[in-house]
């Protein structure tokens, strides 16, 4: 496993004792998009950011919305409306977005999992995006035990550590305030 180091880069205690804890089984989510069969779906998702950086927000979270509507399973419906709300600053929305996401994504888990969730499967992301913006969230709402639980948790399932939690650990550690 690589956590992405060189030789000379310090890694962060927090990855050091993640990778000590030893080799561990890995899961991939099954994709699950609009368009169910459909041989040459229509990327919802995509067209829905191509509209909010497009200044029209509104209508992409109504897109969205209707994703997580046609299928609440679909992981990346849930990050996006909970990143929308998240930058909207209202972080009560973002945090049941991201709670719906997660609560989801376990459901889907391996009774006892105690394994990995790979950046490497794209698959795995949504899950990943969905449990960092829960952290940081919560982290915003100054529930920095939360946080630091929630940060911990997302070490544990990537310890390559691709979204910078082992920073953000430190921070919530420290019991340093969120700030953008």
């Amino acid at each position: 496993m690589s956590t992405g180091a060189s030789p000379g880069d310090v890694v962060p205690v927090a990855v050091v004792e993640v990778i000590a804890g030893g080799a561990r089984r890995g899961f991939g989510f099954e994709r699950l998009l609009p368009g169910g069969d459909d041989p040459d779906p229509r990327d919802v998702i995509g067209e829905a950011l191509a509209l909010r950086d497009g200044g029209r927000h509104e209508r992409a979270e109504a897109v969205r919305r209707g994703v997580a509507a046609w299928d609440p399973r679909c992981l990346d419906a849930h990050a996006h409306l909970g990143l929308l709300a998240f930058d909207a600053g209202d972080v009560e929305a973002a945090l049941a977005h991201y709670a719906a996401g997660v609560w989801v994504a376990e459901q889907s888990l391996p009774d006892l999992f105690d394994g990995v969730l790979s950046w490497g499967w794209v698959d795995n992301r949504p899950f990943l995006r969905c449990l960092h913006g829960l952290m940081i969230s919560a982290w915003r709402v100054g529930d920095l035990e939360r946080g630091e639980t929630l940060c911990w948790g997302l070490l544990w399932l990537n310890p390559g550590d691709h979204l910078g939690a082992s920073d953000l650990l430190a921070k919530l550690i420290a019991g340093e305030p969120w700030h953008p």
